[in-house]
């Protein structure tokens, strides 16, 4: 479990290589609001070698699965609040 504040990010990782056998990843967002962020996922290929991505919103109480061999990454948390 990993609770992030104000200006938190994870840069771009995967959670596993494709040989591994961890197949799933998920996120399940809960907080209080206001608060923003996004879960980019990447293709395959990583952003270093493409545009494309996938960005979900970090909406409360919100469980996202993604394959764990995925470039993906967490942007910035805007939580003023703390």
């Amino acid at each position: 479990m990993v609770a992030d504040g104000d200006g938190a990010f994870f840069t771009e990782h995967r959670e596993t290589a494709i040989e591994d056998q961890k197949l799933i990843s998920a996120v399940y967002y809960f907080h209080r609001l206001p608060k923003s962020g996004a879960l980019r996922i990447y293709p395959l290929a990583g952003r270093e070698k493409s545009n494309a991505f996938v960005e979900i919103e970090a909406i409360s109480d919100t469980l996202v699965f993604f394959p764990s061999w995925f470039p993906q990454e967490v942007l910035p948390v805007a939580c003023p609040s703390g």
